[in-house]
């Protein structure tokens, strides 16, 4: 089985790509895939603005934050707990990134950090990503790599959209 998150990036792609209601059946009809959850990712798509709104069809317009949280609610089956624990390692994470010469600021990098530290903690296989410039960039992934070896910590797969895509077809 397939343990899984879907960075908050993802759920906005589906729905953009015009994905939402196939792939919520395929995710939901498979028993090999386990789509996880996670308070962070859920905060970011509540903190979408109300005011965005997408046709859906023939000029059914319909809210973009409720849409992505119905996603989100109809394919997580299991939810990753937000700790101490998950913060002090998304934290630990950022030490690291500042030694290896890293620059943006905490807050710019702290939920990225937090989702791959429930992500880590919680020993899920892959973390789904389109975030190339934070989550995943070169000195990112290093820092998540120093830090999970030191600690013995699963390093889940990175993969995007388009590869996740794929285990559908």
């Amino acid at each position: 089985m397939r343990r899984v998150l879907l960075d908050t990036n993802i759920y906005g792609k589906i729905v953009a790509v015009g994905d939402a209601d196939t792939l919520r059946n395929e995710i939901l009809s498979r028993k090999d895939i386990l789509i996880y959850g996670f308070d962070v990712v859920r905060n970011e798509l509540r903190r979408i603005s109300n005011k965005f709104v997408i046709e859906k069809e023939a000029k059914v317009w319909r809210n973009l934050r409720i849409t992505l949280l119905s996603l989100y609610d109809s394919i997580t089956k299991r939810d990753i707990a937000h700790s101490r624990q998950v913060d002090e390692l998304a934290e630990t994470y950022y030490k690291v990134y500042r030694e290896l010469g890293g620059i943006a600021s905490y807050d710019k990098l702290k939920n990225d950090f937090k989702i791959v530290a429930g992500a880590s903690l919680a020993s899920l296989d892959v973390v789904v990503s389109e975030d190339n410039h934070t989550m995943l960039g070169e000195l990112e992934v290093k820092c998540y790599t120093i830090v999970n070896q030191i600690k013995n910590l699963k390093m889940p797969q990175f993969i995007g959209y388009q590869e996740f895509r794929k285990w559908f077809v």
